[in-house]
């Protein structure tokens, strides 16, 4: 960026827990899946699909981290674009958006503000087609780093892990790459559990939560540390710096980092089998390998496939009895 940018701090007034404002803008926040479907956004009141404990850890990611490039998977409705581009005042933030059609509101927001070289949405563009994320990344990140990266868009482990492997390097390191509602295959309630947006044969996202978690501890370098609550999952970003997939025709590979880490190899000796299956999923051989996953499957609650490899969790957690030692 050229030039210096007078960044403003503004935080939110909180009128109860489902409305705040930010400035002139305020914000219907709620998760409730009738409330998703039914509000509409306009620029200068927006839904916004998370709960306030999720808006006050951005707040604190804001108030200790300097945060001046974003990029935010999930549009919506415009309320998360709008959100960060209030509270972080970033030089930089890029979105990325599933559904085709622009969203009027956040159009009529940008211009509004005159953010319209720096909040960049892209519609039509699924977060796991490599092909047009590699090219939204190099040309807006070409020349710098990611400090923020926040997925709220499919919450499909396959998807949500084709981007972490494209937009991960882009990621500076000691950044944060955030993962939200990670648990929906665990939620109690028929909401979650009989869900026609989370089908039973879809792979649990946890999946992807224990793959970071191992890679944490064999490759510190990579992911220095995991932050883990009931709706999201923070990654902190080691001093390592992966190739970037446009610049060198790799992207990422949480399997092949797992499997290069020396203490994995044992446990994960089928991956290359495994890959031949297909890369998407913990390989059964590593999941076989923790006593607490296979008692889980003793106990009905975890199941995997020979043809997708990964596991499956849904929420019985009083049926879970771990094994000695386990604990």
């Amino acid at each position: 960026m050229t030039g210096a940018i007078a960044r403003q701090r503004l935080n939110p007034h909180w009128v109860d827990e489902k409305q705040m404002a930010i400035g002139d803008v305020s914000f219907v926040v709620t998760f409730d899946l009738d409330d998703l479907k039914s509000y509409d956004s306009s620029s200068k009141r927006f839904l916004l699909g998370k709960a306030r404990p999720m808006v006050d850890a951005m707040v604190e990611i804001r108030d200790h981290e300097d945060i001046r490039t974003i990029v935010d998977l999930g549009i919506f409705k415009g309320g998360s674009v709008a959100l960060y581009a209030k509270l972080f005042d970033p030089e930089k933030l890029v979105a990325i958006e599933i559904l085709p059609d622009p969203v009027p509101a956040l159009s009529e927001f940008i211009a509004r503000e005159g953010l319209d070289a720096r909040v960049k949405p892209y519609y039509g563009v699924s977060q796991a087609d490599a092909a047009r994320v590699e090219a939204i990344l190099a040309s807006e990140f070409r020349d710098q780093d990611v400090d923020l990266v926040v997925d709220d868009a499919s919450h499909y482990y396959s998807e949500t892990r084709a981007s972490f492997n494209l937009i991960f390097p882009y990621l500076r390191p000691g950044g944060i790459y955030v993962v939200e509602d990670w648990g929906w295959a665990h939620w109690a309630g028929d909401t979650w559990q009989k869900s026609e947006a989370f089908p039973q044969f879809l792979p649990a996202l946890s999946n992807l939560l224990v793959e970071v978690c191992m890679l944490c501890a064999s490759r510190p370098d990579l992911i220095s540390s995991v932050h883990v609550t009931a709706s999201t999952f923070v990654i902190r970003k080691g001093d390592a710096r992966p190739p970037r997939q446009v610049r060198s025709g790799r992207a990422l590979s949480l399997s092949r980092a797992l499997v290069q880490a020396g203490p994995l190899k044992a446990r994960m000796a089928a991956i290359d089998a495994a890959d031949s299956v297909g890369s998407s999923g913990l390989h059964t051989a590593a999941l076989a390998s923790h006593n607490g996953f296979r008692q889980a499957w003793r106990n009905g609650i975890c199941s995997v496939s020979t043809t997708n490899p990964s596991v499956r969790c849904r929420a019985r957690p009083q049926s879970l009895v771990f094994g000695p030692g386990d604990r």
